[in-house]
């Protein structure tokens, strides 16, 4: 499932709302979920409705996997074709103490 949300392709389908989403305006932001390696956050605007933030860091668990499901579900759609951006760091999360890496991938569900 991991593999799947760092899909480059999906990324790259997406550029268009990039756009929307950089030039929109954000209402509010929530965490939707938030472990010792993972958080989500739901941001909530005009003109792009919503999207997820998600963080991971190397340390996720299954039960991290499953909150990623749980959000699939939510969804209604595969994380992997929601994906609009994606970046990986090599270097510790400051909001994660003992990471040794991260990835930030935001999620827009249409």
């Amino acid at each position: 499932m991991l593999r799947l949300i760092t899909s480059e392709e999906a990324r790259e389908a997406k550029s268009d709302v990039l756009g929307m989403i950089y030039e929109g305006k954000v209402d509010t932001t929530s965490t939707w979920v938030e472990t010792s390696a993972l958080l989500i956050t739901k941001i909530t605007g005009e003109p792009f409705r919503q999207y997820f933030m998600i963080t991971m860091t190397n340390d996720l668990t299954e039960d991290d996997i499953d909150e990623l499901r749980r959000l699939e579900g939510e969804l209604g759609k595969s994380l992997a074709d929601c994906v609009v951006e994606r970046d990986s760091y090599n270097k510790p999360h400051s909001f994660f103490p003992g990471s040794r890496s991260f990835t930030t991938v935001m999620i827009y569900g249409g």
